[in-house]
């Protein structure tokens, strides 16, 4: 076995149930497997360890959803960048089919069509997607926002995911028009609309979601 690689002076965000969290904290890696994880330095006795100062960035991820015909395959460029970095990459397959002539906020000549956002987001999935434990690219699905999307894209996106096993990522409660928004078109917050179609679930991150159902209805 490779002698073990040692991230020192990391912050770590652990995944148990308590998300316990180590700032600095160590993580230990030996062959393909993490073998310690802990708060504070790390130990300096382990025999052929290599150290590494972890106060950089080791896994990053992109929302990106801005795909203008004839741009190329851009999700692609971002994925061949962060591989010549050497960097865990973990980016979304980001879209938006609701335009401005629609009544949603984008302009029209950057919003795609939800049958080929779907296709677009399964080919991507289907090229670079690797769920393997020592994956170095994870792809996400991700549906801009409730005032860039249609119900038809998120439900579509949510079905997609969970057919590929893969996570599920979205902007959500960023701002007060936006939950106006959402009341006006929705008859409901945010939160609760997209809970609606199905979303809400372990397979979901949210990005913002600082204006929350119960804050919007109390707050200013």
């Amino acid at each position: 076995m490779s002698p073990a690689v040692v991230l020192d002076g990391c912050v770590v965000v652990t995944m148990d149930a308590q998300r316990g969290e180590h700032a600095p904290g160590h993580v230990v890696v030996k062959g393909e497997r993490i073998s310690a994880v802990a708060a504070g330095p790390a130990p300096r006795d382990l025999p052929g360890a290599r150290y590494v100062d972890a106060t950089g960035c080791t896994t990053t991820t992109d929302h990106h959803y801005v795909f203008p015909r004839g741009g190329g395959d851009l999700l692609a460029a971002e994925i061949a960048a962060a591989g010549e970095v050497g960097l865990r990459f973990h980016p979304t397959r980001g879209s938006m089919d609701l335009g401005r002539s629609d009544g949603g906020l984008p302009p029209d000549h950057i919003v795609e069509d939800a049958e080929e956002i779907l296709a677009a987001t399964e080919a991507a999935i289907d090229t670079h997607h690797d769920p393997s434990p020592g994956s170095m690219v994870r792809i996400g699905v991700a549906p801009c926002s409730p005032f860039s999307v249609t119900e038809e894209l998120l439900t579509g996106a949510a079905a997609l995911a969970r057919r590929k096993g893969v996570r599920l990522h979205t902007h959500l409660a960023e701002t007060v028009d936006e939950d106006a928004f959402c009341r006006e078109r929705f008859g409901s917050s945010p939160v609760d609309y997209i809970d609606s179609l199905g979303w809400l679930g372990p397979d979901v991150w949210l990005a913002h979601a600082v204006r929350s159902c119960c804050w919007c209805r109390a707050g200013p």
